[in-house]
């Protein structure tokens, strides 16, 4: 597991943030945060590579 922040998962989809926010409001993909108070939000870069392959 890799766990990238939202800035990264940005460049490498070439999406905005609200994007993210709304895939992941909506379930589609998963944020994790370090711990319940924090603003940085990670995401598995593996994760999110599965589900636009192909």
């Amino acid at each position: 597991m890799k766990l990238v922040n939202t800035n990264q998962v940005m460049d490498h989809l070439g999406i905005s943030r609200a994007t993210i926010y709304r895939w992941m409001k909506n379930g589609f993909i998963k944020g994790y945060r370090p711990t319940e108070r924090s603003k940085v939000i990670y995401f598995d870069l593996d994760e999110i590579k599965q589900l636009f392959k192909g």
